[in-house]
């Protein structure tokens, strides 16, 4: 994200309301100007299901290959169960 204080906390707080415990939430910050950046750390302080990466740190989110992985994941799951 890129300088969304102004709407971010709305925005966590629908998100972090859903039941589904498995939910993983990754914030990128893409060098924010204003508080973004603090109040991504303020909530993955709160909430362990909240990641944060900052800066140069946003390289580690491989946007190329993710969606690749996802679908083969979801291939993997569709296959029929071994009798």
């Amino acid at each position: 994200m890129y300088n969304a204080e102004r709407w971010l906390r709305e925005c966590l707080e629908s998100v972090l309301a859903q039941t589904w415990m498995r939910l993983e939430v990754i914030l990128v910050d893409d060098g924010s100007t204003d508080g973004s950046f603090g109040i991504c750390r303020e909530y993955a302080r709160r909430d362990r299901r909240v990641k944060v990466l900052h800066g140069l740190d946003r390289i580690a989110v491989d946007e190329r290959t993710r969606p690749c992985r996802v679908r083969e994941d979801l291939r993997v799951l569709r296959q029929p169960a071994a009798a």
